[in-house]
């Protein structure tokens, strides 16, 4: 596997907090796309171990059950690998009994929901002039 051309934690001002805060500022010299792009695998990397740590108690043990290494994942959840679709359709997989679950996780992304609650535009883009 090649090296990413970055890594999404490194985008954040807050590099322990990726995946873990609901909101977190992002660094305002950066390229737009890779802090959106960073910004969503933080929403998704949140509701994931939220869903995650609830459904089988530990990211350790989510990853078993999905067939993942954990140190991937692991990886992954705190910004320091780039997450790929397939990491986003396993997580829909596993951590969802229904249509309707599955379909929450990736409103995630698209409405800036995080466990249910609403993140505001400022939240949302996390950008500090």
């Amino acid at each position: 596997m090649s090296d990413p051309r970055y890594l999404p934690a490194e985008l954040t001002d807050e590099p322990r907090a990726f995946g873990r805060a609901i909101s977190i500022r992002w660094k305002s010299d950066e390229d737009p796309d890779r802090i959106e792009a960073s910004r969503l695998q933080h929403e998704l990397a949140y509701e994931i171990r939220r869903a995650a740590t609830a459904q089988f108690g530990s990211i350790k043990a989510y990853a078993k059950e999905a067939g993942l290494s954990y140190g991937r994942t692991n990886q992954v959840l705190n910004g320091r690998l780039l997450m790929r679709l397939e990491d986003v359709a396993i997580a829909n997989r596993v951590l969802s009994s229904t249509r309707e679950q599955r379909m929450a996780v990736l409103d995630v992304a698209a409405h800036g929901h995080v466990a249910g609650v609403k993140i505001t535009p400022d939240q949302r883009e996390g950008i500090r002039p």
